[in-house]
């Protein structure tokens, strides 16, 4: 009896202990309200890492810290500056979760989120920004070589890539940032930059890889591609950020311009007007617009491969099939040839191929068909001097020719 009476004064005194510790503490970031108080959160590892804070003014709580003017906050790699913040911790005093509000701005290895309201849940570092998103995510090192070696295999990339042009930078309604799971959602009027690429969509997710580095990014939801100076529109798109491969499926519609301007600002106000006019430009005489219902795009070696129900036009050639390879030329950079696979049809002014394997080169306009092929000509009557219209047959001054055989 007499121990546990011991004990429990010793508890009691431990427990007034550590009430007194905390008033004083408390009565101390109130007198200096620029003082830097320091949470922990427990690791993994078991060891804890300081939150540290500052501002004009805090005020602590039972489980939340108000914090006013000039607001700084600093977790591990992250840096957030704002008006404004509140900090929820647990039963054990450890910061879980911190708003910021105010023109809050996160700072993460270089890389940088603002918005509205900036959420960061500090347990699992998941990084929540509403209102207004914008990011900018600064490949490492690591990222940056991988993408040069592709480059270095480019034959036709002469011109170095200038600093900044791995960067991604981000616009949308919300975004959404989980290391734990290696993955970024942007949602709402999404805006994506990054070199000679630019994309709007209504919705993204874009993955990590082991290194930290983002790998994948998968648009969904009426996507608009310019790769300058080619387009393409489609239901969803995925986007190999080392690679620089593209993959379209659902109602894919791509523009390859043949002869892009040759200026340095050609670039910038192409996808301006685009921006403004918010409708697709005027075909130009030598692009090539080419739809289906899935494509793949490589700007390494510049192969377009469409496959389902393929419709290609371009002055004066189209064609249709199941399957089409479009090949570019390593140094002019235009379309040189294109193969058609599977029953497929090729027309040109007055020319008409039907074959199970169709080849074209776009710069002499031959046509080669093998498999299966039917070739028709389409030859133009000769009008003598007295013909009125009522002596035009069904063709309208055509006439059908097929293996070298007239049809009237």
């Amino acid at each position: 009896m007499l121990y546990w009476r011991v004990s429990r004064q010793r508890l009691i005194n431990m427990k007034n202990k550590q009430a007194i510790f905390k008033t004083l503490l408390l009565i101390v970031v109130l007198l200096c309200p620029g003082y830097s108080f320091a949470q922990t959160a427990n690791e993994s590892s078991g060891e804890s890492v300081p939150v540290d804070i500052k501002a004009n003014e805090q005020q602590f709580l039972d489980k939340e810290i108000v914090a006013k003017g000039n607001v700084r906050v600093k977790y591990k790699e992250s840096d957030v500056t704002s008006d404004e913040a509140i900090m929820y911790r647990d039963d054990e005093g450890n910061a879980q979760k911190a708003v910021f509000k105010g023109s809050p701005k996160l700072v993460q290895k270089n890389s940088t989120m603002l918005a509205r309201t900036l959420i960061f849940e500090i347990a699992n570092q998941k990084i929540i920004a509403n209102g207004n998103a914008h990011s900018v995510i600064v490949s490492t090192p690591q990222a940056k070589q991988a993408g040069d070696s592709l480059k270095a295999n480019k034959k036709d990339d002469k011109k170095p890539a200038k600093p900044g042009d791995d960067n991604i930078i981000t616009d949308s309604d919300d975004q959404i940032y989980d290391k734990e799971v290696g993955e970024f959602r942007a949602t709402g009027h999404v805006r994506v930059k990054r070199g000679d690429l630019f994309v709007k969509a209504e919705n993204l997710i874009m993955y990590y890889g082991t290194d930290g580095n983002p790998e994948t990014a998968m648009f969904k939801g009426n996507v608009y591609v310019l790769q300058y100076p080619n387009e393409t529109y489609s239901d969803n798109v995925t986007y190999g950020l080392n690679t620089n491969r593209l993959q379209a499926n659902g109602h894919v519609k791509s523009k390859v311009i043949q002869n892009p301007k040759n200026d340095s600002n050609a670039k910038k106000n192409s996808e301006d007007e685009k921006l403004a006019n918010n409708s697709e430009e005027k075909k130009g005489s030598s692009d090539i617009v080419v739809t289906s219902d899935a494509q793949d795009y490589s700007s390494t070696n510049g192969r377009i491969t469409a496959i389902g129900n393929v419709k290609l036009s371009s002055d004066e050639t189209s064609g249709a099939g199941p399957k089409m390879v479009m090949m570019r030329n390593e140094e002019t950079g235009k379309t040189d040839r294109i193969i058609f696979y599977g029953r497929s049809q090729v027309r040109q002014t007055g020319k008409s191929w039907i074959a199970d394997h169709i080849e074209m080169d776009m710069a002499t306009k031959k046509v080669l068909a093998s498999g299966n092929t039917k070739a028709v000509i389409l030859q133009m009557k000769k009008k003598s001097p007295t013909e009125t219209p009522k002596d035009k047959d069904d063709n309208g001054d055509m006439q059908l020719a097929t293996k070298g055989k007239a049809v009237q």
